[in-house]
C-alpha cells in the first residue's frame, strides 16, 4: 500500500535507476523517432529497437527520414526548413503544433486513420476535434481530395453564413456528431456546408468527453485530499486538549470544523497554553482549511500532486498565496515532464466560454470579408461585450479580430493527455488501496500497474487518446511509482529526483 515515509532502500534504487533512464531521449518516443518510423519502416525499427542505440546510426536515420519528408513537402508551406529539422531532432528539438500536423495531412495525403495516428500517437493529441468546425471541414476536405487552401475557404464561408445568434450547444454529441458526419461527407461542399450551418449548435469546438474525465477526475481527487485532511486533523487534535474543550462547550462532532478556530482563539487568550506550539497551531489551520472550507480547489489539487515540487512559503492554503514550483534544475527530470499551474487548470476548466469566445470572433471576422463601409451593428456589440470598441472601418476592425483572435487562441485550451493521466494515476492508487482494505489483502506489484493502466486505457479510449504506453516520458515516470514493496505517489518519486540532483551536485 501506499505509504507516508520516504522511498524504502530497495525500492528506491530500482525508482533511481529508472529516473536515469528517464533523462536518456534514445530511450523515448518523440515526435522525431514517430516520423522515422513512419518514413524509414523496418530499417527504423531495426536500429531503433537495438541494444545498445548507437547514436551515429540514429543520427543517420534522422537525416535520411528528413531528406525524403522534405523532399515530399518543400513546395507545401507546412512550416519552415528549420522548423521541419527540428522535428526530426536535427539542430534542437520541436514538437509540432495541432495546426501544422492538419498541413502536414494535406501535404502528405494522409488519410483519416494516419491522421488520427499523427494527432494522437506522434503530438500525444486528442484525436479529430469532430465538435470543432474547422477540424470537420478539414477531415471533410481530406476525404474528398481537396486542398487545404479550399478548405480554409470553406471555413470562411462558413463563418460568415452561420447565423450569428446561434447558441452553442454545450451538452456531449461527439458520437451524434461522429455518425452525421459519415451520412455527410460525400455531399458536394454546398450541400455540406448547409448541412453545417443547419447544424451550427453542434460545433462548440472541445470535446466535451475528455472535458467531463478531467472534472470528474478532479472531483474525485479532491473528495480523497479532504478526508486525509479531516484524518489527520483529528490525529493532530488529540494531541491537544480539543475534544475535551468541545465537550466542554457542547460542540457535537458534525459541528467541530466550525468550532476549531474558535477553539484556537480561547487557548491563545490563555496564560498557559499547553501543547499548543505555534508548529502544531499552523498545521491545525491548514488542515481544518482543505477539509472545510477551502475555496481554491485548484491549490489543493496541484499541492497534493507536486507537494515535493513546491517551494516551502507556498503551502500555506488559508494564506491565499499561489503555488510556486522550485527552479527545474533542482529535480532529474527531463523537460518533458511538466509541472501543471493553476492558470493552466483555469483554462481548462474554462474552455467552453473560451472557446465560444474564439468562435464568436472568428465568425465576426468571417462576416467582414466582402463588407464594406461601415461595421455591422451587430459586431460593433460583440467587441463592446468584450470589452473592445469596434473601429470606424471595417479594415480596422478586422485587423482588431485578427489581432484580439490570436491571443485568445492561446486561452482555448483542449483537455491534453498530460493533463488527465497524473489524476488519473492518483485515484487509480486511492482505488486500489480501498479494494486491498475491503478485501484485506496485501499491495501486489503487477496487480497495482495492471489496475492503473486498464483504468487509463479506458479513459483515453473515450477521449481519442494513445493508450499508456512507457516509452512516453510520463507514463514511464507515473509507471515508476509502482514499487515492489509499496506503490507511491508522483510527489514522492519527484522527491527522490530531488534528492539524486542534489547527489550530483555535491
Amino acid at each position: 500500500m501506499q505509504r507516508e515515509s520516504a522511498i524504502n532502500v530497495s525500492d528506491s534504487r530500482i525508482i533511481r535507476k529508472r529516473l536515469y533512464k528517464l533523462n536518456d531521449e534514445k530511450e523515448f518516443e518523440g515526435f522525431d523517432r514517430f516520423l522515422i518510423k513512419k518514413i524509414l519502416k523496418e530499417k527504423a525499427q531495426a536500429v531503433l529497437e537495438s541494444e545498445p542505440v548507437s547514436e551515429e546510426l540514429v543520427q543517420s536515420l534522422r537525416e535520411e527520414a528528413y531528406a525524403i519528408f522534405f523532399e515530399k513537402i518543400k513546395q507545401k508551406k507546412v512550416a519552415s526548413r528549420v522548423t521541419i529539422k527540428k522535428w526530426f531532432g536535427m539542430d534542437g528539438y520541436v514538437r509540432p503544433k495541432r495546426k501544422q500536423i492538419i498541413k502536414l495531412a494535406f501535404a502528405l495525403q494522409l488519410k483519416e486513420e494516419e491522421l488520427q495516428e499523427y494527432l494522437k500517437c506522434g503530438i500525444l493529441q486528442p484525436g479529430i476535434q469532430i465538435n470543432d468546425y474547422r477540424e470537420m471541414i478539414f477531415l471533410y476536405g481530406l476525404k474528398k481530395g481537396n486542398s487545404y487552401d479550399e478548405c480554409e475557404d470553406m471555413i470562411r464561408i462558413f463563418e460568415a453564413k452561420v447565423y450569428k445568434d446561434t447558441v452553442l450547444m454545450q451538452n456531449t454529441h461527439t458520437v451524434e456528431l461522429w455518425n452525421m458526419f459519415r451520412l455527410n461527407c460525400n455531399k458536394s461542399k454546398g450541400e455540406f456546408l448547409s448541412w453545417m450551418c443547419t447544424n451550427a449548435g453542434f460545433f462548440k469546438g472541445y470535446s466535451k468527453v475528455a472535458l467531463r474525465h478531467f472534472m470528474e477526475m478532479k472531483s474525485e481527487m479532491l473528495s480523497y485530499i479532504r478526508a486525509g485532511a479531516k484524518e489527520q486533523l483529528f490525529w493532530l487534535l488529540e494531541e491537544t486538549d480539543f475534544f475535551d474543550w468541545a465537550a466542554q462547550n457542547d460542540v457535537s462532532k458534525e459541528d467541530y470544523g466550525e468550532n476549531i478556530s474558535r477553539y484556537i482563539k480561547n487557548i491563545s487568550r490563555r496564560k498557559e497554553k499547553g501543547l499548543l506550539t505555534d508548529e502544531l497551531k499552523g498545521a491545525i489551520q491548514e488542515l481544518n482549511w482543505i477539509a472545510n472550507y477551502s475555496h481554491d480547489k485548484t491549490a489543493d489539487l496541484l499541492a497534493e500532486l507536486y507537494a515535493s515540487a513546491l517551494e516551502p512559503e507556498a503551502g500555506r492554503f488559508f494564506s491565499g498565496k499561489r503555488h510556486h514550483y522550485k527552479k527545474r534544475e533542482n529535480f532529474n527530470l527531463p523537460k518533458q515532464i511538466s509541472f501543471m499551474t493553476d492558470k493552466h487548470i483555469s483554462q481548462i476548466i474554462g474552455i467552453a466560454q473560451q472557446k465560444e469566445k474564439e468562435i464568436r470572433l472568428s465568425q465576426a471576422l468571417g462576416s467582414l470579408e466582402h463588407e464594406e463601409g461601415r461595421c455591422p451593428a451587430w459586431v460593433d456589440k460583440l467587441l463592446s461585450e468584450y470589452g473592445f470598441v469596434a473601429p470606424k472601418s471595417i479594415k480596422e476592425t478586422r485587423e482588431l479580430l485578427q489581432s484580439i483572435l490570436k491571443k485568445q487562441e492561446q486561452r482555448c485550451q483542449l483537455v491534453q493527455r498530460e493533463d488527465l493521466l497524473p489524476l488519473i494515476h492518483y485515484v487509480a492508487q486511492k482505488r486500489y488501496e480501498q479494494i486491498l482494505q475491503e478485501q484485506k489483502t496485501s499491495y501486489q506489484y503487477e496487480e497495482a500497474r495492471i489496475f492503473f493502466i486498464q483504468m487509463a486505457d479506458a479513459i483515453f479510449e473515450e477521449c481519442q487518446m494513445a493508450p499508456i504506453n512507457e516509452e512516453y516520458h510520463l507514463d514511464y515516470l507515473l509507471l515508476s511509482c509502482y514499487g515492489m514493496d509499496y506503490m507511491y505517489s508522483l510527489s514522492d518519486v519527484i522527491e527522490e529526483s530531488e534528492m539524486m540532483q542534489q547527489g550530483r551536485k555535491m
